[in-house]
C-alpha cells in the first residue's frame, strides 16, 4: 500500500493547511520543465495529486487511515512470522555447524599447541636478533663517554697542578672571628709577649 503521508512528506497528524502547503511546495519542486526525465516527474506529480486528493477530503482520509493501520499491522505480523521462521532455520543449521566446529576443535587440540609454540618461538627469535646499527650506536656512545671522562680528568690534573704552585691566601681572622692586623702576624722578638 502506498503511504500518501510519505509522498507529501508530512506526519499523519498534519492539519489540512500543512497538507496544502506541502503539496504546493512539492509541486514547485517537481516542475516538469526543469527536469531531464519528464516521464518520471510526471509520475511523481500524479502521485502528489492523488495523495493530496485523498488526504484533503476528511472522509477519504479517515477511510485511508483505517486501511493504512490495518496494512501496517498485517505487515508487522508477516515480518514477525518471517523472523521466527528464519530463526528456526538458523537454529537447525547451527546444530549441524556445531558438529563440524567440534571436529575442528579436536584437530586444534592435536596440533594447536605445536603451532602456537612454534609461532611464539618465531616471534621471540625475531625480537632477539641483533641490530648492527644499534650495536654501533652503543659503541660510539661508550667512546664518547670515555672521551668526556678523560677530558674531565685532564682538567682536574691541570687544576691540581696549578693549585700547588700558587700559595693559598692567608685567613685574616682569628678563631673568635675578629680581624687580625697583618703586622701582628710577624714573629715577635723572643723576650716580648703580646
Amino acid at each position: 500500500m502506498i503511504d500518501y503521508y510519505e509522498i507529501l512528506e508530512v506526519s499523519p497528524n498534519a492539519s489540512p493547511e500543512v497538507l496544502r502547503a506541502a503539496y504546493h511546495i512539492l509541486l514547485a519542486r517537481y516542475d516538469i520543465d526543469d527536469y531531464a526525465h519528464p516521464k518520471e516527474t510526471e509520475h511523481q506529480v500524479t502521485a502528489l495529486k492523488l495523495a493530496f486528493d485523498v488526504l484533503s477530503d476528511p472522509v477519504k482520509r479517515q477511510d485511508y487511515d483505517r486501511k493504512l493501520a490495518t496494512f501496517k499491522h498485517e505487515s508487522v505480523q508477516k515480518q514477525l512470522e518471517r523472523n521466527i521462521s528464519k530463526h528456526n532455520e538458523t537454529r537447525n543449521d547451527r546444530t549441524v555447524s556445531d558438529r563440524s566446529s567440534l571436529l575442528s576443535r579436536l584437530k586444534w587440540k592435536q596440533w594447536g599447541w605445536s603451532v602456537s609454540i612454534a609461532a611464539v618461538a618465531a616471534i621471540l627469535i625475531s625480537m632477539v636478533q641483533p641490530d648492527p646499527q644499534r650495536a654501533e650506536r652503543g659503541q660510539l656512545a661508550a667512546q664518547l663517554k670515555a672521551e668526556k671522562d678523560r677530558a674531565k680528568l685532564e682538567i682536574e690534573v691541570v687544576n691540581q697542578a696549578a693549585g700547588q704552585q700558587t700559595p693559598k691566601p692567608i685567613n685574616n681572622t682569628t678563631n673568635s672571628g675578629e680581624a687580625v692586623n697583618p703586622s701582628s702576624l710577624q714573629p715577635s722578638p723572643p723576650g716580648k709577649a703580646q
